[in-house]
């Protein structure tokens, strides 16, 4: 039986119309998807954000079907993604100022911890309410070396 609306796999360049070239992307990007879907099906996502965020692998091996090593890359791949959404998030909606977003993203940009670069913006903020993007950077830094 041959199946020719989802191929398993190979190549299908543009030249060759693009309906061919979505039913080679079709299936692969299904299966690579379904894994996710399932995940979220069975934890609320602001569960799954925030085990996310502060690395829990804990939580995330308490999913049917995640085990340690699996709940470790979901982490390692989404970190960054999740906390950089959530300060875009709290930005947009007003719970935190212009330059506080600003400076929690430029350390999260620099490679600090969603949760880390939080607290220390915080702690800088508490500092000086009044400071800009960059003072907070620097307050911050100096608070994250200690």
């Amino acid at each position: 039986m041959e199946n020719d609306w989802f191929p398993p796999g190979g190549f299908a360049p543009l030249s060759a119309g693009l309906g061919t070239h979505l039913n080679a992307i079709v299936l692969p990007t299904f299966c690579l998807g379904i894994f996710y879907m399932a995940v979220l099906s069975r934890m609320p996502v602001t569960q799954f954000k925030s085990g996310v965020v502060q690395g829990d692998v804990a939580a995330l091996s308490r999913i049917k079907g995640v085990g340690k090593k699996t709940a470790e890359r979901i982490i390692l791949e989404l970190k960054d993604k999740v906390g950089v959404t959530e300060t875009w998030q709290d930005a947009a909606a007003g719970q935190v100022s212009a330059p506080a977003a600003d400076a929690e993203l430029a350390l999260i940009a620099l490679g600090y911890k969603q949760v880390d670069a939080r607290k220390a913006v915080r702690k800088a903020l508490d500092l000086d309410p009044t400071a800009a993007t960059e003072a907070l950077v620097r307050g911050a830094l100096r608070l994250l070396q200690n």
